[in-house]
């Protein structure tokens, strides 16, 4: 695929997973073996989940946050990468990794990078401003300043 193909792909996945909840979209674009590298995944920094797990973490985030909405504002490609910067918004409704509701509303920002093979998202790294999340929900303390 051509990095434009590859830039399409990544849009697609937030647009399809994140923003419209369209779970299905993840058996098509992610490989059976996709490895996920992120701090905040449930299952570990490094590990080998597959669409499922892809499915069960967006749904985590898109049940905590009903109106939960990604913006993308940058996105770059290059060989078989994909990389970009973003903000996430939403108003918690539901639990959040043990965090009861605070119906609050929040942003916080995220940076991800994809590798594709073969039309299929295979290998990612990235993460999101939890921390920074969680404070402005009011559900742990911000730093005295």
């Amino acid at each position: 695929m051509s990095t434009d193909e590859n830039k399409a792909l990544f849009l697609r996945y937030i647009e399809e997973l994140w923003n419209k909840g369209n779970m299905s979209a993840a058996d098509e674009m992610f490989a059976p073996n996709y490895i996920a590298r992120r701090p905040s995944h449930p299952e570990g920094e490094s590990a080998t989940v597959g669409p499922e797990v892809i499915k069960q973490y967006v749904n985590l985030f898109r049940n905590a946050f009903p109106d939960l909405h990604v913006t993308i504002q940058d996105v770059i490609a290059e060989r078989d990468l994909v990389a970009g910067r973003g903000t996430v918004s939403g108003t918690q409704q539901g639990n959040l990794m043990g965090y009861a509701p605070t119906g609050r509303r929040a942003t916080w920002t995220l940076m991800g990078v994809d590798r594709f093979a073969d039309g299929k998202i295979v290998e990612g790294w990235g993460d999101m401003d939890m921390l920074g999340a969680l404070q402005e929900l009011g559900a742990i303390p911000a730093p005295a300043r």
